[in-house]
């Protein structure tokens, strides 16, 4: 760091911040008023508030409104809460910088209750949003508007109309994200296959954008050539450096406003202006000392964006760029991939293996589909067709690799020793290939490659674990054996949307579980397997290298609609169907696994499915855990005389049917006798789950109760003879 100060104040400045995180400290002052206006946000009745609109847009179907210096108007006094996002069920768009007084219900944006889920509350305060509203009534009190970001504003919007009307379903959203950062048009499905590609990056607005705007700008005013009469005589003049630099930099910066300003955006504006900056005054551009700058001004800006995936990548990526200079390019795509893998871990808990490849011919055509986009846009749109197929070649390149088995590895989460152990074998390896001069030994240095992969993407643990997860109104229970062995024991919500995606999918990743041996569906009741069918859809369309063994159904005769789709689906994702019944058992080393209902001579027509449903006792050494899906009536009392003649009490028992009133009696907690009873249900049902009488029983029992909607994820482990419990709201 011999010669860049700025880099060693940058380098001082990140450590301090990061202490400071580590040590549970907050990065930036909350304001005075917080919890009085928290307390407002739990309440149902509706409150005013007053703001300026920061930003407002229309997506495909509702709109947005963020609003800035809020003031909320309390019973007493008047609070300040930074900034609301208010969500309209109506396309319709406000002014920015209008000021407008809002009347409807605040709430407070919630973190996350399970390992792996998107922590929606991080990403917002780190935007400076705490609280949400949804279709308040609302009324402009000021209709003058800043006019330079309202203009901006009018052209993106225009943008997104016109790439809406111009281009197919297809590649619409694509583009859209690739020229204006706006994602509003992109499915799930589009995102998946960028992920596993390994090419999420050409989504948003990064660097690479903004080089090829501002350098192609600047290239081609410094070749443009005007006739201008001097002395009587006609000849050709080109534009100052100074105009072209000028010029270049006042594009630059309207387009970063244009798409909306992220972090990535910025921190290139920072460093190509520095770059256009050194052209103007004659001085050399140093990497290091400009990504310093970046850094700095950012973090100045906002110490939280430390804590944001988008600012760690978007730098890691320009570290990686100065550490692979004078490379090959397989090698410096290795690199680059190695140098970013931590922090792709800890936001997506996969490895896309082929990454490097796919970016070696997917970004050399980014400029073409980019500039080909763009003309699109122009009256006649002839130019529309060359972006339609380049975008189209692109996205059959991207099918083609998530086809191939391992297409896309998941390792996990990684903690922080194991990351601190990845970044020094890493160190190790940049010291060692840069100094490797044969072919050997650049081979042998090469092997350090898998030690960096297995150190990052290790997850053995001793014992059993078994995973109540937060599902809302639902179940989903995950078993992780101490010898790999991964089961899955229901999963669905009829609370939360897409829970399969955005929860029991992140939540299997992130505990780096690569292939379930079983899948368990109870009985086929929305809120047990919706989210278990979005995931086998996926596996069967190849948009996640999750992979299911054995999907295990209760034995019924009489089989319905959604019984006979889940088999189909089962086939199409390349897993064998079990069809149990009671006196069935199932078993991998230590863990064993012994099907107590249904009892096929108990079952009705039409079927009762609670009744029908599979109920599990799960063995380890000395630990039993009863896990009772949603059984009632006969199939309840089934149940009960068979644990009457086992005489056997359970350590864990997991409460039937989420708590309902007539479920679970005393009789069979008189057998039973549980240590632990865990409620799987969703915050405020309208089921009224667990109910009063319900409970009065269980605490009857003497047993310690624990609840999805109180405690989040509910994680019980055990040796097979002590029992420990951790909830994700520790």
């Amino acid at each position: 760091m011999r010669g860049r100060p700025l880099s060693v104040l940058c380098l001082l400045v990140v450590g301090i911040l990061m202490i400071m995180s580590a040590c549970g400290l907050p990065l930036t002052a909350e304001y005075p008023q917080t919890d009085a206006a928290d307390a407002y946000a739990e309440k149902t009745m509706s409150v005013t508030l007053t703001g300026a609109v920061r930003q407002s847009e229309i997506q495909e179907d509702y709109s947005f409104i963020l609003i800035g210096n809020a003031i909320l108007y309390g019973e007493e006094r008047n609070y300040k809460i930074h900034n609301v996002k208010v969500y309209l069920t109506t396309p319709k768009r406000y002014a920015v910088g209008s000021s407008l007084c809002l009347r409807g219900k605040l709430r407070r944006i919630k973190s996350p209750t399970n390992p792996g889920e998107f922590d929606r509350e991080l990403y917002y305060r780190i935007m400076g949003v705490r609280y949400t509203m949804s279709d308040p009534r609302i009324a402009v009190t000021d209709a003058n508007f800043n006019f330079p970001l309202e203009i901006l504003a009018e052209i993106r919007e225009k943008f997104r109309e016109r790439v809406r009307d111009t281009y197919p379903e297809d590649v619409r959203g694509i583009i859209s994200s690739m020229l204006i950062g706006d994602k509003s048009m992109l499915d799930e499905r589009t995102k998946a296959m960028f992920r596993i590609g390994g090419v999420s990056h050409m989504l948003v607005i990064s660097g690479l954008h903004v080089t090829l705007l501002a350098e192609g700008v600047y290239r081609i005013l410094r070749r443009l050539r005007f006739p201008v009469r001097s002395n009587g005589r006609w000849r050709l003049t080109g534009i100052r450096d100074t105009a072209c630099v000028l010029i270049s930099m006042g594009m630059l910066v309207s387009y970063a406003g244009l798409t909306g300003l992220s972090v990535s955006t910025a921190r290139a504006v920072i460093m190509y202006g520095l770059v256009l900056g050194a052209r103007l005054t004659r001085r050399t551009y140093d990497l290091p000392t400009a990504m310093s700058v970046a850094v700095l001004l950012l973090l100045i800006e906002n110490p939280m964006y430390l804590l944001y995936s988008g600012f760690q990548l978007s730098f890691l990526a320009v570290l990686g760029i100065h550490l692979v200079q004078g490379r090959g390019r397989l090698m410096s795509g290795v690199i680059l991939a190695l140098v970013t893998l931590p922090v792709v871990l800890r936001s997506f808990y996969e490895m896309p293996l082929f990454g490097t490849v796919i970016n070696m011919i997917a970004i050399p055509c980014l400029p073409a589909i980019l500039g080909f986009a763009l003309l699109g846009l122009l009256p006649g749109g002839i130019f529309a067709y060359p972006a339609v197929l380049l975008t189209r070649g692109l996205l059959l390149l991207l099918k083609a690799t998530a086809s191939i088995p391992f297409s896309s590895i998941i390792l996990g989460r990684p903690g922080r020793v194991q990351t601190a152990l990845y970044v020094g074998v890493l160190a190790l390896y940049l010291y060692l290939s840069g100094r490797a001069g044969t072919l050997g030994k650049r081979f042998a240095v090469s092997l350090l490659i898998p030690v960096m992969i297995c150190v990052i993407g290790f997850h053995g643990h001793t014992g059993l674990a078994v995973h109540f997860l937060d599902v809302g109104q639902g179940d989903c229970i995950v078993i992780e054996g101490d010898d790999g062995t991964n089961i899955a024991v229901d999963g669905g919500s009829t609370s939360v949307s897409d829970v399969g995606i955005y929860r029991i999918l992140p939540f299997l990743k992130s505990e780096g579980i690569r292939r379930l041996d079983y899948l368990v569906l109870t009985h086929m009741d929305e809120d047990h397997t919706c989210g278990m069918r979005q995931i086998l859809q996926m596996i069967a369309d190849r948009e996640t290298s999750l992979r299911i063994d054995t999907v295990v159904l209760p034995y019924l005769a009489d089989r319905d609609a959604m019984y006979l789709e889940t088999v189909r689906l089962a086939g199409q994702a390349g897993a064998r169907v079990l069809f149990v019944s009671a006196g069935d058992s199932f078993a991998k080393g230590n863990l064993g696994l012994t099907v107590l209902g249904p009892d096929p001579a108990l079952e009705t027509h039409p079927v009762d499915p609670n009744a029908q449903c599979v109920v599990l006792a799960v063995s380890y050494k000395e630990f039993d855990c009863l896990l009772t899906g949603d059984v009632v009536g006969r199939g309840e009392d089934h149940l009960t005389d068979i644990l009457r003649r086992a005489g056997k009490q359970f350590d864990v028992l997991k409460v039937a049917h989420h708590g309902s009133k007539y479920s679970t009696p005393e009789e069979f907690l008189d057998i039973v006798w549980p240590e632990i009873s865990i409620v799987s249900c969703g915050a405020d049902n309208r089921y009224g789950h667990p109910h009063a009488a319900l409970l009065k029983r269980l605490r009857g029992c003497g047993t310690r109760i624990l609840r999805t909607d109180e405690c989040g994820e509910i994680a019980v482990k055990t040796d097979g003879e002590s029992v420990r419990v951790r909830t994700y709201e520790d």
